[in-house]
């Protein structure tokens, strides 16, 4: 909700992040909230949802 009140109304938002795959916590709270897998960037897996 923070971030969707920070932009105007119809406006396109975007939320990534990055996590190590032994993040194991990190992981399962980003797919509860929507964010899908994208797959890697290095070590790291990726997250991307549309929040607005």
């Amino acid at each position: 909700m923070d971030i969707a009140s920070r932009h105007e109304e119809g406006e396109v938002v975007l939320l990534h992040a990055s996590v190590h795959p032994a993040n194991e916590a990190s992981r399962t709270v980003l797919s509860r909230h929507g964010l899908r897998h994208l797959g890697t960037n290095g070590d790291y897996t990726r997250y991307s949802a549309r929040i607005c």
